[in-house]
């Protein structure tokens, strides 16, 4: 969380609660590595009725957002599952929403390819799929910035998680 502070400072909250009043109320949601839980807290205090489903590979990761939950005063709507993506089936649908804040830029650009159509399936009809990731800027020294800034990131998550991506992919494109 203070890397990320250091790093963006707010920005990257504000990018992850952005949409949050436009979600469709009272469903299903399947939250994907939501880290500290900050966007977890703020999904559960803006939907009273939502159930939950967070995977996350990290017990740490898990215990924070169980915290979170607490503080929201919604524990019992969400059920906390630690297991690596990469190497576990999807939990069981259908999801009404299926969100990922800052999720897939920890994969390789084949790992999404495999990875995203697993992660859509469970989605009902008409299900929403809420991501929100990097996107370099299209030139200039906000384009340096963001790549040196994301070489520091892909480092600390794989020093961290274990993760193997070295960039950001095209998410557009996968």
């Amino acid at each position: 969380r203070l890397l990320e502070w250091l790093m963006f400072r707010n920005r990257l909250h504000q990018a992850r609660i952005a949409l949050i009043p436009r979600f469709p109320g009272g469903g299903r949601i399947l939250m994907l590595g939501d880290g500290t839980g900050r966007l977890l807290h703020d999904v559960l205090i803006a939907d009273r009725s939502a159930t939950i489903v967070s995977l996350d590979s990290s017990s740490v990761m898990l215990d924070q957002q169980r915290f979170a939950a607490e503080r929201a005063d919604a524990i019992s709507r969400v059920e906390f599952i630690q297991k690596d993506i990469r190497r576990t089936e999807i939990p069981e649908g259908p999801f009404d929403l299926v969100i990922t804040a800052f999720f897939w830029d920890c994969f390789p650009f084949e790992e999404l390819l495999r990875l995203m159509p697993t992660v859509l399936d469970p989605l009902r009809p008409k299900g929403l799929f809420y991501f929100v990731d990097f996107v370099h800027p299209s030139r200039g020294w906000r384009r340096l910035q963001s790549k040196v800034s994301h070489r520091i990131m892909h480092a600390f998550f794989r020093w961290q998680t274990d993760l193997p991506n070295r960039e950001l992919v095209d998410l557009e494109s996968a």
